[in-house]
């Protein structure tokens, strides 16, 4: 698998190999060593306000689920059943107690396990204080919520320390949503990052909108692990 970077583009721009954008055994690589064992960063606090309260992602290919628990804590699970592996929840939402939609296992806001029906009979053995969720380490910073399913990965505070140092007077938490919209397209998750910290296009692409700021004056730069 290449891993070279060519310089394809004027301005000293780059481009990955194309491997980097079709390769399935490149993907997988990057779910794997990527995005299971760094922090992702999943929603915001001011989603999960009351108990009951869940919203699910997808993290390096696999399912979690956030939720704010009856004592008001905010925790982090895989969403998949202890029993068969079965997705608990989808989206974001509201409930009681979480239901396996396979063979009905339920779970409290805290992970435990509540109820699996049929105990008695079906699983006789079954110790209910052993079967409950499986954690995800979760992390709230300035109103926004990550999660990181690697269990030897960093602490979040060395993680984040970087970037804190240098935010300045900006505050993600006092942000506020103005318009939400979901867009999905058929290509590889780094185009779409690439579009992003591409200023040449905000001239043309966003003329009513982001044309007049200066953004000849804008730097990017490293702080730690980040962009």
């Amino acid at each position: 698998m290449a891993t070279d970077v060519r310089t394809l583009q004027p301005g000293n721009g780059y481009r990955l190999p194309p491997d980097a954008y079709y390769e399935e055994g490149w993907f997988r690589r990057e779910q794997r060593q990527l995005f299971r064992r760094t922090w992702n960063h999943v929603g915001q606090t001011r989603d999960l306000s009351e108990s009951g309260d869940y919203l699910t992602a997808d993290v390096g290919g696999g399912p979690v689920v956030v939720l704010r628990g009856d004592d008001g804590v905010l925790r982090a699970f895989h969403n998949v059943c202890r029993h068969r592996g079965a997705k608990l929840l989808d989206g974001a939402g509201h409930c009681g107690t979480v239901v396996c939609p396979y063979h009905r296992w339920q779970y409290r806001l805290d992970g435990s396990l509540k109820n699996a029906p049929q105990q008695a009979t079906q699983l006789p053995n079954l110790v209910a204080s052993e079967w409950g969720l499986l954690p995800v380490a979760l992390a709230e910073w300035r109103g926004l919520l990550f999660v990181n399913p690697d269990a030897t990965a960093p602490a979040f505070e060395d993680w984040i320390a970087p970037l804190e140092a240098q935010i300045g007077a900006y505050h993600p938490d006092a942000l506020v949503d103005l318009v939400a919209g979901t867009y999905e397209f058929a290509a590889n998750w780094k185009f779409y990052v690439e579009n992003h910290v591409d200023w040449y296009h905000l001239w043309y692409t966003h003329p009513r909108t982001l044309r007049m700021f200066d953004h000849h004056a804008g730097t990017m730069t490293n702080a730690g692990p980040h962009w």
